[in-house]
């Protein structure tokens, strides 16, 4: 399979990464080896980062039904690599993290079939897409959630500690505030 494959649609640009080029079987710790084209992508990313909206980092994994010897999370993994990639062009590229949105899909959006080891090695993957200021795609990851803290009483999406009595009166009443999961 090949190690880099890009797409172009309208002013979409997908790009798929090989994960045993990049990452060791069942890691997240990116290779050496793959470094220099990483470099490369970042490198695009940031010489028109301006012209870009959004650049999704999707990270996948491969079903294995014998997994009783890895000891995690398919999820954990491609969370991991995604952010791997993610923190590559932060801090070696300097490209804006409002800009990049991680996701780890797991085993979930295969794109081969499980049954063979070249269809597991296809279906690890990080795929990149970059979304340009011109797509009719606008999904801000930051400010489309604001619409999220409005429903639970918060009129921004400040992060520090919110007043909690304020927070409890404009709240809907139906989503409980200051609730533990784990209570």
């Amino acid at each position: 399979s090949d190690t880099v494959a890009i797409n172009k649609i309208d002013q979409v640009i997908f790009i798929k990464l090989d994960s045993s080029a990049f990452f060791e079987q069942d890691k997240y710790v990116m290779r050496p080896s793959g470094k220099d084209t990483i470099s490369f992508v970042g490198d695009g990313i940031k010489a028109y980062e301006n012209m870009i909206n959004l650049v999704a980092i999707c990270g996948h994994t491969a079903t294995i039904l014998d997994n009783s010897n890895s000891g995690g999370s398919d999820w954990m993994l491609s969370g991991e690599r995604a952010a791997v990639t993610a923190v590559f062009f932060e801090d070696e590229k300097n490209i804006d993290p409002q800009k990049m949105l991680l996701l780890g899909y797991g085993k979930n959006l295969p794109i081969a079939t499980n049954d063979t080891e070249e269809g597991r090695m296809a279906n690890r993957r990080v795929e990149i897409v970059i979304v340009g200021k011109e797509s009719d795609i606008s999904f801000n990851p930051y400010s489309d959630l604001s619409s999220l803290y409005e429903l639970i009483g918060n009129e921004t999406s400040d992060t520090s500690t919110p007043d909690t009595n304020s927070a409890q009166e404009n709240a809907n009443p139906d989503i409980q505030v200051n609730v533990s999961p784990y209570d």
